[in-house]
């Protein structure tokens, strides 16, 4: 998978839409192209695993595939991190990028993130938690 010739961004063929649609038989995504389940904020998903982190990354290494990949920087005055520990960034040619945090800010999990940005105007942004299984039990 990765980027192809020609096609304008968000298209077929185009690296992330095209990894978007290789992985949809393998996650849950619904009417929107939207992953998971409904999150706490609008644009917010939810998936839910007995390893968060692990599905996380999975995910991300699939949908990253054919992108330039960098690590996340730190934030100014910010105690130093080794960067792998922020997070990457997969950055596609149309402009379409994926970020992978393993910690996230969202409390009280700090669940580890994925943020989807797709260069098309039918496609949503989105940031999706991976939580663990026993939340979701939980929350019934």
């Amino acid at each position: 998978m990765g980027s192809a010739d020609g096609g304008g961004p968000g298209s077929i063929g185009t690296g992330l839409y095209s990894n978007i649609i290789g992985v949809s038989s393998s996650y849950a995504i619904d009417g929107l192209g939207k992953f998971g389940e409904a999150g706490e904020t609008k644009n917010s998903q939810q998936i839910f695993s007995n390893s968060p982190r692990k599905a996380a990354s999975r995910l991300f290494n699939k949908l990253a595939e054919g992108a330039v990949l960098e690590y996340l920087p730190g934030k100014p005055g910010e105690v130093k991190v080794p960067k792998e520990r922020k997070g990457q960034i997969a950055k596609f040619k149309d402009g379409s990028h994926v970020i992978f945090r393993p910690k996230s800010s969202h409390k009280p999990t700090h669940s580890p993130v994925l943020e989807i940005i797709l260069v098309s105007p039918s496609r949503p942004r989105q940031k999706i938690h991976f939580e663990h299984i026993s939340l979701k039990e939980k929350s019934k």
